[in-house]
C-alpha cells in the first residue's frame, strides 16, 4: 500500500499488539515513562503510515451485542461464535457475556471489539447467516429426496409440462449433487 508517496507496509498481529501496548503506556504511565511509550509509539506507528490519531480511532473499543430469538431448533449462537472468533480470534471470544430472557425468548452475546471489527462481524453475520439458511433448505430438500420421504402425488392431478428455466435446472442439479453425499437410511419394518 502506498501513502503520501511512501512504500507502507500492512500492520502484522504481533506489530498490533506491541502498538496496543505502548498505547496504554502512554495513557496510564507516569512521567518520562507516559512521555517515553508516547514517542516509541508515534515512531512505530509512522513505520506503517498511520497516526496516533487513527491507530486510536481504530482501536476505540464498543460493545458488540447480538440477539435473536431463541427456538428449539436454533443453532445460532454456535454459528454467532464462530463468526466472531472468525474476525477477533478465538482467545478473544472466551470473553464474552452470554445472556438468554425466559421471557421474550430472546438470547443476545456481548463482546468488547473495536469499530472496524463490530463492522465486519455485523457484515458477516448478514451475509453467512442468509447463506447458511439457504444452503440449509437444500440440505432439507435433498434428505427428503434421499429417503423417498415425500407426498405420492395425486393420481387425480395431470402433470403439466413446462420447460425448466436455467435456475430451476440449476437448483436441481445442486440438489442431486448434495443427494450424492447423504447415505440413505434404511428402515427395515417388524413383523408381527
Amino acid at each position: 500500500m502506498e501513502r503520501y508517496g511512501l512504500e507502507i507496509t500492512t500492520m502484522t498481529d504481533k506489530a498490533k499488539s506491541l502498538a496496543e501496548k505502548l498505547l496504554e503506556l502512554a495513557r496510564r504511565g507516569v512521567g518520562g515513562e507516559r512521555e517515553n511509550a508516547e514517542q516509541l509509539l508515534i515512531k512505530h506507528l509512522s513505520n506503517y503510515g498511520l497516526t496516533l490519531e487513527e491507530f486510536e480511532k481504530d482501536t476505540q473499543t464498543v460493545k458488540l451485542t447480538i440477539e435473536w430469538l431463541k427456538t428449539d431448533i436454533n443453532n445460532q449462537n454456535s454459528f454467532y461464535r464462530q463468526v466472531v472468533a472468525s474476525v477477533i480470534g478465538g482467545e478473544r471470544t472466551k470473553d464474552f457475556e452470554s445472556y438468554i430472557n425466559e421471557k421474550t425468548r430472546y438470547q443476545w452475546l456481548e463482546f468488547d471489539v473495536t469499530i472496524a471489527e463490530k463492522i465486519e462481524i455485523e457484515q458477516k453475520i448478514a451475509v453467512y447467516w442468509a447463506d447458511y439458511q439457504q444452503q440449509l433448505a437444500v440440505f432439507y430438500a435433498a434428505y427428503i429426496q434421499k429417503n423417498h420421504l415425500y407426498a405420492l402425488p395425486d393420481p387425480n392431478q395431470t402433470e403439466q409440462d413446462s420447460e425448466e428455466t436455467p435456475e430451476e435446472r440449476q437448483k436441481r442439479l445442486k440438489l442431486m449433487r448434495m443427494m450424492e453425499g447423504i447415505d440413505h437410511k434404511r428402515i427395515f419394518k417388524e413383523l408381527n
